[in-house]
């Protein structure tokens, strides 16, 4: 049965993909369209709770431009939508997911800029492009060649959006942080933060996500300063970097999070002890960024 459902599910994405790449062709509004995140790899297994992640960018962002974007994606999920498997377009800038009645849930993250408005968000988010600048796009140009992305510093890593700090206060506060378009009386995009309410799963998912990014971007810090040339590899960087307890833990706690986008949610007192543990480490980590931290992996 899995097998049946993850070859439905790269058909689902394989269509998506062909889809908009038509689109694009017919409109000549895109630049660019990159398929990102953990479900743009190969065989990634389906869970009941799914997403995919779509970096547009338009030629030009206002507010006509983004809504006919938006329609066709909605138009697509209507087609595709089933008992079985639902798809939905998620507008807001997460990270969260959201569930649907269906037995499994796709969410379509329609992440769209055009080249001023994304170098814009990139300057003010320095970590939301670093852990995919260099993905291949599926249509148009690379990431890398519109926009400039300068070099991390441990200060992104502790204090940016989707750094320690935004993780942190969304654990500890239950709530999650977006960001939606609105757009102004002169049709230029704005990037409204506002808060919401995360489900059980999405609070599981986000102790995993704390700590992968986490990582990531040490990493990707220490890969910048010549201290390592290694693959990027969460569980070997945890070893390298965790206490044998707190390594326990973290892989603890990605599997909580594979059994959370499974529809799996532990009792209250495991998530208590697995969200203590986590705002452990991330304080740990956040305390090493405050010293002289130096990581050297050769």
């Amino acid at each position: 049965m899995q097998h049946i459902l993850n070859k439905k599910f790269n058909k689902i994405c394989l269509d998506l993909c062909n889809s908009i790449i038509d689109f694009a062709k017919e409109t000549n509004m895109f630049d660019s369209i990159t398929l990102f995140g953990s479900y743009s790899e190969e065989g990634k297994r389906l869970n009941k709770l799914n997403d995919i992640d779509l970096l547009i960018i338009l030629k030009k962002m206002d507010f006509i431009n983004y809504n006919f974007v938006i329609g066709f994606l909605e138009k697509f999920v209507r087609v595709r939508s089933n008992k079985e498997i639902g798809l939905r377009v998620e507008k807001r800038y997460g990270p969260f997911l959201e569930k649907m009645k269906s037995k499994i849930t796709i969410n379509i993250h329609a992440i769209i800029f055009d080249v001023k408005t994304f170098q814009d968000y990139v300057n003010k988010n320095p970590l939301a492009v670093h852990t995919f600048i260099d993905k291949k796009p599926i249509f148009g140009k690379s990431i890398h060649t519109m926009i400039k992305n300068r070099a991390l510093t441990k200060e992104d890593i502790k204090s940016a959006r989707l750094g320690i700090d935004f993780y942190l206060k969304t654990i500890e506060t239950g709530y999650g942080e977006y960001l939606t378009v609105v757009f102004d009386k002169n049709n230029e995009p704005i990037w409204k933060p506002e808060k919401i309410n995360i489900s059980k799963e999405q609070q599981l998912i986000n102790l995993a996500k704390s700590l992968k990014f986490s990582f990531q971007y040490i990493w990707l810090y220490a890969k910048q300063q010549g201290f390592t040339n290694d693959q990027f590899d969460d569980c070997l960087f945890a070893k390298r970097l965790l206490t044998r307890r707190e390594i326990l833990d973290y892989f603890k706690i990605k599997r909580l999070d594979k059994r959370a986008r499974q529809g799996k949610i532990p009792s209250y007192h495991t998530r208590e002890r697995v969200k203590i543990n986590t705002l452990g480490i991330l304080h740990k980590i956040r305390k090493e960024l405050d010293s002289s931290f130096e990581v050297s992996f050769r």
